[in-house]
């Protein structure tokens, strides 16, 4: 009889029909097999639509954009292969009675990611080169397709635990390995695959720091059950496929991760929140304005005075990049919350902000903020997607992605790097090159994007390795960057240069720096070209340095200035030492305004202090406001 039936039928008679992946309040839940697309799904539509991911897939994987899509859409499918442990069915025990009709006593002390790879290497790759399924010409057979297994199995932002285990311990082997290894089979039958797609020949390895960051962004989304509701009512996989394209486009277009199109046109004006009359470009935005720049990887390195427009010259600078190389955006890092606030409020000012101008009037490109303290400031709106509801947790020490979504969402240090136009602190950036959580989503966050950092020269030696593994990586993926800096040591920009030539590929061209100042540096092609430039007469200065070291001597200094009603600033390395002479101040100086600023302070309290301190000796302030000031800082 079983014969006669229908392939069709066949399917929907499959066992992994019997297993939930999602669950709500109730009895709602979703079948495993329909989040396993929505996933996949999710993928195809994101490398589809995207174009700078999708240019940079393609170039590293030497593939038609057919044979890819076709390729994420059977691997990506497999995330989840760890949910058909009876383990983790049990977590919902009247979910496993009610689909399988039976209980179980084996305990999910193993995450599902870890299972699935388990499962995936100790059982079914094995099962499918049996099958004839895994054609290689590797000695090592399984290295190729456990090396992809453990990319999918990466989602929750790390690689899976290969710790030796008993897979017996959370999986019943005859129901579930068959349930399994039905799916994989079913499933590669859907994808009109005749064995398991490989790319043998390829920079798969190198590819994979991507994959693994679309991987994780495509289960964010396809958890997401404002775009994927549930569905326990059997489908066949290829009729639900169909569904769950329709919808990853939805959730594309929706979630504000949409391709953005720069503007027809950004000018230096428009950099500016609101017109400035008599306005002359300075000698570096001038060059700017006149840069006819490249398609292809590029960095910049300007050097030049506080207050010679910096800023604006890189905005300008970074528009022209992006049209150059179709990329949608920039990311921001900046040294310290404090800078990288002034930045995100420099960008949102204006009655059209500065950052929507560089993109069509008809797109709405998300801005974010992006550091610890972010979500505290009042000007700052999370704008990528709406808040979905709430699952419950696993209780694995992971969350669901639907929760972890909601949780990323209003975590911008998270997210920061998928925004349009990105603002924060350097380290969310360089969290990319460090073995932290989700650091894969992070490299495909800055792909497609203008990497931009400012103060350089604050970077220490440790961090300035970082900014070299983030260059050399952004290099890698076809990118951009620019470097603003006051002053740059020759040792530091011998080592960035080297990073960036190293990522695109080129030998490192001979480094005969400029001694000129102010100076643009540009690295194109594999040649190095340096642009000596003029400072505004405005922001010459002549600065006498002396150097004090007794303790009464700057006392003496001190009281002096207070006289004159002058401010001052005394710079600390540490806050104890700030709060020493915080103290030491207040107790020898009359008639004069102390003011300690320094990261220990609660973060009610260090938002109020760095507002008074904008106010009271920022760019805005007066004679009035400065007058007789001391500030104390680290």
């Amino acid at each position: 009889m079983g014969g006669n039936l229908s392939v069709k039928t066949r399917a929907l008679m499959r066992s992994y029909f019997k297993y939930w992946a999602k669950a709500g309040e109730g009895e709602e839940y979703h079948l495993l097999p329909y989040h396993s697309l929505d996933v996949a799904a999710c993928a195809v539509v994101l490398f589809e639509k995207v174009p700078y991911w999708q240019r940079h897939l393609l170039t590293l994987l030497g593939r038609e954009k057919e044979e890819i899509s076709t390729w994420l859409r059977f691997w990506v499918a497999l995330h989840d292969l760890g949910k058909f442990a009876v383990s983790f069915q049990r977590l919902r025990r009247d979910l496993l009675q009610k689909l399988q009709a039976k209980d179980s006593q084996k305990s999910y002390s193993i995450r599902h990611d870890t299972l699935g790879y388990l499962l995936w290497k100790e059982r079914l790759v094995k099962k499918l080169d049996e099958r004839g399924l895994l054609k290689t010409t590797r000695r090592a057979r399984f290295q190729i397709p456990n090396l992809i297994m453990s990319v999918m199995s990466g989602h929750h932002g790390k690689p899976p635990d290969e710790e030796k285990r008993i897979i017996g311990d959370y999986f019943d082997e005859e129901e579930d390995l068959e349930a399994a290894i039905d799916f994989v089979e079913d499933w590669l039958n859907s994808c009109k695959l005749g064995c398991l797609p490989l790319f043998e020949d390829s920079n798969l390895k190198i590819a994979s720091w991507w994959i693994a960051g679309l991987c994780t962004l495509a289960d964010w989304l396809g958890s997401n059950k404002d775009f994927f509701p549930f569905e326990r009512t059997e489908i066949s996989l290829d009729h639900y496929w169909e569904s769950a394209l329709k919808q990853a486009g939805k959730a594309l277009r929706k979630t504000g991760l949409s391709p953005a199109e720069p503007a027809a046109n950004f000018e230096l004006k428009d950099c500016f929140a609101r017109p400035i009359p008599h306005f002359h470009p300075t000698p570096l935005q001038a060059w700017v304005e006149d840069k006819q720049v490249k398609r292809g990887p590029a960095l910049y390195i300007l050097e030049e005075v506080t207050g010679s427009g910096k800023t604006e010259a890189a905005l300008l600078l970074a528009y022209k990049l992006m049209v150059a190389n179709g990329d949608a955006g920039m990311y921001i890092g900046l040294p310290t919350m404090a800078t990288a606030n002034g930045m995100y409020q420099r960008l949102a000012a204006g009655k059209v902000p500065v950052y929507r101008r560089m993109f069509q009037p008809s797109f709405h490109p998300t801005l974010v903020l992006a550091h610890s303290r972010a979500d505290f400031m009042s000007t700052f709106h999370q704008s990528i997607m709406p808040q979905p509801p709430e699952e419950p947790a696993y209780g694995d020490g992971t969350e669901p992605a639907s929760v972890f979504c909601s949780t990323w969402l209003a975590d911008s240090r998270k997210k920061a790097l998928l925004a349009h136009v990105g603002v924060g602190t350097i380290d969310q950036a360089l969290l990319a090159t460090l073995a932290a959580r989700h650091q894969s989503l992070r490299v495909l966050g800055l792909l497609g994007k203008v990497f931009v950092v400012d103060e350089v020269h604050a970077c220490d030696a440790y961090m300035n390795k970082l900014l070299e593994n983030i260059l050399w990586a952004h290099a890698r993926g076809g990118g951009t960057a620019i470097l603003l800096s006051a002053t740059l040591p020759e040792n530091q920009k011998k080592s960035l240069i080297g990073a960036f030539a190293g990522g695109a590929g080129w030998e490192l061209p001979a480094l005969d720096f400029n001694e000129h100042y102010p100076l643009v540096t540009e690295l194109t092609e594999g040649q190095l070209h340096q642009y000596p430039l003029e400072s505004r007469e405005s922001v010459k200065r002549r600065v006498d340095v002396s150097f004090v070291h007794e303790q009464g001597d700057i006392l003496d200094l001190v009281r002096e200035k207070v006289r004159e009603g002058k401010c001052l600033c005394w710079i600390s390395n540490t806050v104890r030492d700030a709060q020493a002479r915080y103290e030491f101040l207040n107790q020898n100086v009359e008639q004069a305004t102390i003011e300690l600023f320094h990261a220990r302070f609660t973060l009610k309290d260090r938002i109020s202090i760095e507002e008074q301190v904008i106010r009271n000796y920022g760019k805005h302030s007066g004679p009035d406001e400065r007058k007789g000031r001391i500030l104390v800082a680290t």
